[in-house]
């Protein structure tokens, strides 16, 4: 089960592309990110708005075998456009 999460991600990765922590942006920014997900999606290599901005459908049900995550969840808080917004405010 564990190991089946890893790959997983590596595909989520690959699609949306890596960051480092030294890039981080505050995802806690995005409405529906706590401290709680933040974490975890950090756990995961998930760091900026660039990377959450860019979440296909398919990554969006690779996410949702984080803890309490659900491709719902994602879809109806919108973090994708979310993350674009910041990302445009960033700039």
């Amino acid at each position: 089960e564990e190991a089946n999460i890893e790959m997983n991600i590596d595909k989520v990765l690959h699609s949306i592309g890596t960051a480092t922590k030294a890039e981080a942006d505050d995802l806690k920014e995005i409405n529906g990110i706590g401290p709680a997900y933040e974490e975890r999606l950090n756990e995961v290599g998930i760091y900026t708005y660039e990377q959450i901005s860019k979440l296909k459908a398919a990554d969006r049900d690779e996410l949702s075998g984080i803890d309490g995550m659900t491709r719902e969840k994602i879809e109806t808080e919108e973090w994708v456009k979310q993350a674009k917004a910041l990302l445009k405010d960033k700039k």
